[in-house]
């Protein structure tokens, strides 16, 4: 709550112990006259961009502004491949990267963070597994020695069984919405809500479903089905 008359910066608003206002010097509004003025402003986390529009299609009480939400902290990227020479060779390349973020974190933990991104995700892609560690053979002979390795090597297998399913799992999570047979109404409905994936259905209830403009009972039951292929359900 702030009394006016006042300009109001991101720097009045008051926060728990949780969150950190990184540019305080924002302006927000400004109050002429001697009056309160009452905002409560909804953060959450999330990924990329999302329009206004997305949100006009959830319920939101009167009053309810709702602006475009950008939940990524960079805000500009660009970069350059120029000629190097190394020694007497002149055939390398320099690769200069430009980042600017929001403050929120340093450009170097962008590029690193973005690094990890991309190899976990080209892992997911080509099924990559790391090479593991090969210990030397074990100086115990006889059958003690070799029943420890075999325990050894049943865990082992064990760990990696469990890896692979894991791992096929998430493949079937990251299912898109439009390889399967869903109709071209319930297909339009659920990218118009941002639903794209088997993972992003699995995560939704049936009463969230039947609030998507275009999904009544007949699409709720199409998309149960088509989770059920899979082994999915909606969540309870």
């Amino acid at each position: 709550s702030v009394k006016g008359p006042k300009e109001i910066t991101a720097g009045d608003i008051k926060t728990g112990g949780q969150v950190e206002i990184l540019n305080p010097e924002l302006y927000i509004a400004q109050v002429t006259g001697k009056v309160n003025l009452n905002i409560e402003i909804r953060i959450e986390k999330g990924l990329g961009f999302i329009s206004k529009e997305i949100f006009h299609k959830e319920k939101v009480d009167v009053g309810t502004i709702a602006v475009d939400a950008i939940f990524t902290p960079i805000r500009r990227v660009s970069y350059e491949v120029e000629n190097m020479r190394v020694g007497d060779k002149t055939n390398h390349n320099r690769l200069r990267i430009s980042i600017e973020t929001d403050g929120t974190l340093s450009p170097r933990e962008a590029l690193t963070r973005s690094i990890e991104i991309m190899i976990n995700q080209l892992k997911a892609v080509v099924d990559f597994k790391e090479r593991e560690k090969v210990n030397p053979p074990s100086a115990l002979s006889g059958g003690d020695g070799e029943k420890k390795i075999e325990e050894k090597k049943s865990i082992r297998n064990a760990l990696l069984s469990d890896a692979d399913e894991r791992a096929d799992f998430a493949d079937v999570l990251k299912t898109r919405t439009d390889d399967l047979d869903f109709s071209t109404r319930t297909l339009n409905a659920l990218t118009s809500a941002n639903i794209r994936t088997l993972g992003g259905l699995a995560r939704k209830k049936r009463e969230d479903l039947l609030e998507v403009e275009g999904i009544g009972e007949k699409g709720s039951m199409e998309i149960k089905k088509a989770l059920a292929k899979f082994g999915l359900n909606l969540k309870e």
